[in-house]
């Protein structure tokens, strides 16, 4: 899964969004925003071949959101093992390694809030 998403999301009724990547093997990529701490996180504890090292999923990594809006704007660029996160037109980024058992190959989006996405844009990146 070598692809770019992008879209928004209205925040302004929901607490915690979480998005997931996940494959048939368990394997998963949670990412996110915690709108009671200001903070975007990912975590990678389940996000596939972890065992090389106990440091590579001891900590969830967070970077605060800069942004004041009730909107949230996500762009991330989705490759084999690796994921770059630009939130809010890139006031905050964030960027992981990981190494799934098979490649990601279903995107999940939960709230504790109905929600609507706008503009949502889904372009495969031909790497070849």
């Amino acid at each position: 899964m070598n692809n770019e998403f992008s879209f928004n999301l209205p925040v302004k009724n929901i607490n915690k969004v979480e998005f997931v990547l996940s494959n048939k093997q368990n394997d998963s990529l949670k990412f996110g925003f915690n709108k009671t701490d200001h903070q975007f996180y990912v975590n990678r504890k389940k996000s596939g071949i972890t065992d090389f090292s106990e440091k590579f999923t001891q900590k969830i990594a967070t970077a605060p959101r800069i942004v004041k809006s009730d909107t949230l704007k996500v762009h991330f660029i989705l490759d084999k093992t690796s994921i770059e996160i630009f939130y809010d037109d890139g006031a905050t980024v964030m960027s992981e390694i990981f190494f799934p058992n098979k490649p990601y190959d279903t995107f999940t989006i939960t709230t504790n809030s109905n929600f609507t996405i706008q503009d949502m844009e889904i372009n495969k990146i031909d790497l070849e």
